[in-house]
């Protein structure tokens, strides 16, 4: 094919000749060797480029892109130290747009967008500069004097080795997993002292209700008479209570003293005697009931008008457990 470097083709020498003047066949050698040389390092470039692409199907990004990389200098190494030697700059465009494909894939933009930004210059240069294609629009000529087209493409080639070496701005995948994980971590660290905490406000709620229901009696009654009412009402009642006990002790003495006629002396006593002192003990036993009846109800007037002044004089709640104390 007329795209392939061929070593042995004369009409590729006559060019040479037209495009540089008349030749000595010293010179002539000079060009055939190194288009020997052009040629075992296009045919390197190509290798290198394969070697890339089968990497990428294997997702080794990493030594793909160092392929791709290395076909891109070799090239500019083909295109600016030899003297005039066509080159397949298809390779270097498709390197280069491998290369940003990758750094996509590594979500790494800002050298994905370089690399295809680069590339566009490099084919808008092929484009506009048609005098530099030999035999085929795949066959690039670079002029090694000082000219415009070549100033412009080592413009290019130092833009392209800028843009390999600079450091990316974006956050590699890696890195990006690992703030990620950080970021989960302490998620997790958060959620753990937030659960830590709710247990322990539990627990104590649970001891104090434990505490609360574990108090005894007597502290509920000190609480109680910490209020200095329901101590005057208490004393009131204790006194009351005090006072009932001689009153009811003095009628259950009553209630249990033998008559008089009653034991040994009982038959002794004439009869006459005997149903006097019946008479007598009948109308004291009245008398008795009759006090016993009068100091019931004194005692029961004097518990009803106190309990109602105490009912008059504090809140509903005080009476309610003042009737509970009771």
């Amino acid at each position: 094919m007329k795209d392939k470097i061929q070593c042995e083709n004369y009409e590729f020498i006559y060019t040479l000749k037209k495009m540089n003047g008349h030749l000595s066949y010293e010179k002539v050698n000079q060009l055939y060797m190194n288009v020997e040389e052009a040629k075992k390092l296009d045919h390197e470039i190509e290798n290198i480029f394969k070697m890339g692409k089968v990497l990428v199907i294997r997702n080794e990004l990493d030594m793909a892109l160092s392929k791709f990389i290395d076909a891109c200098k070799k090239f500019q190494d083909l295109v600016l130290n030899q003297e005039k030697i066509p080159a397949r700059y298809e390779f270097l465009s498709n390197s280069l747009y491998e290369i940003g494909e990758i750094y996509s894939k590594k979500k790494i933009i800002d050298k994905s967008l370089q690399f295809h930004s680069l590339r566009r210059k490099f084919l808008e240069f092929f484009v506009a500069r048609p005098e530099t294609q030999y035999m085929g629009p795949q066959l690039l000529t670079i002029p090694a004097v000082d000219c415009p087209q070549r100033k412009e493409i080592v413009a290019l080639f130092g833009e392209m080795n800028d843009h390999i070496i600079s450091p990316t701005t974006s956050m590699t995948e890696d890195e990006r997993e690992k703030i990620v994980e950080q970021f989960r971590e302490q998620c997790r660290v958060e959620k753990k002292k937030e659960m830590q905490e709710s247990a322990r406000i539990f627990r104590e709620v649970a001891k104090q209700r434990r505490e609360a229901k574990q108090k005894s009696i007597s502290d509920r009654i000190i609480k109680f008479l910490d209020d200095p009412k329901h101590m005057f009402y208490t004393l009131v009642l204790i006194g009351l209570f005090v006072i009932s006990i001689p009153i009811s002790y003095s009628v259950y003495l009553k209630k249990t003293r033998k008559p008089i006629n009653s034991g040994i002396y009982s038959n002794s006593l004439p009869k006459s005697n005997h149903n006097h002192i019946h008479s007598h003990d009948i109308g004291q036993s009245y008398n008795e009931k009759e006090e016993l009846k009068k100091s019931e109800q004194f005692l029961s007037d004097y518990m009803e008008k106190t309990l109602q002044k105490v009912r008059n004089n504090r809140p509903e709640r005080n009476e309610r457990n003042f009737h509970d104390i009771l």
